[in-house]
């Protein structure tokens, strides 16, 4: 895949070049006491030639109609479904999440590979902060690494409203694999300690 600067992309955020666009897929959600299925994803990763980048991201629970064309013979969803592929054969129900996140990279920060990374890849590791609010009533700051088409980040702090859900600490987990953006999520929230949350599989979006 080759990558190309987007017209006025701020050098200081060249590190997360790759990231910006649109991606469209679908995932996995599971939690306790959460009902477990099938999600659509739809994220942007968009800036205004300042030194940050703003990702705006929904996803959607759906209709368990669309799911059945997605899984094996052993209800588990067939390895081979593409992201796109997935978007198209899933139908939207209902908002589960929407967020939006601001992305800063730190030069000159020492911070660890992000996990993938590290000593065999060839690519300067980026310190990143991120800040990020939810309608749900939470605010959080983050920190993390990038390297490459590989991403880490984490929590340092959930601020909530009076009546937002308890959550303790998230951890994302971005990467580039054949084209498509993967994602995972873990969270530890609602009295339970940290465990996969999410996962999603995306497709760039054509311009």
């Amino acid at each position: 895949m080759t990558l190309s600067l987007p017209d006025g992309l701020a050098p200081e955020v060249y590190p997360l070049a790759w990231l910006v666009g649109s991606w469209q897929g679908f995932g996995e959600l599971a939690y306790p006491g959460i009902d477990a299925g099938l999600v659509i994803h739809e994220m942007t990763f968009d800036h205004d030639g300042g030194p940050y980048l703003r990702q705006t991201w929904t996803t959607w629970t759906t209709r368990p109609e669309g799911a059945e064309r997605l899984r094996g013979s052993t209800g588990a969803v067939r390895v081979d479904v593409t992201g796109a592929q997935g978007y198209a054969h899933l139908e939207k129900d209902q908002i589960w999440f929407t967020e939006t996140t601001y992305w800063r990279c730190l030069p000159g920060q020492e911070v660890e590979a992000p996990e993938g990374g590290g000593a065999g890849v060839e690519a300067p590791i980026a310190a990143l902060e991120l800040v990020s609010a939810d309608p749900a009533g939470h605010a959080a700051t983050w920190r993390g690494a990038a390297q490459g088409p590989r991403i880490e980040v984490a929590t340092i702090e959930v601020a909530g409203t009076p009546q937002a859900a308890v959550v303790e600490s998230v951890r994302r987990h971005y990467g580039l694999v054949n084209s498509e953006l993967m994602v995972v999520g873990y969270m530890a929230a609602f009295g339970q300690e940290e465990q996969a949350y999410f996962s999603g599989r995306m497709a760039r979006v054509a311009e």
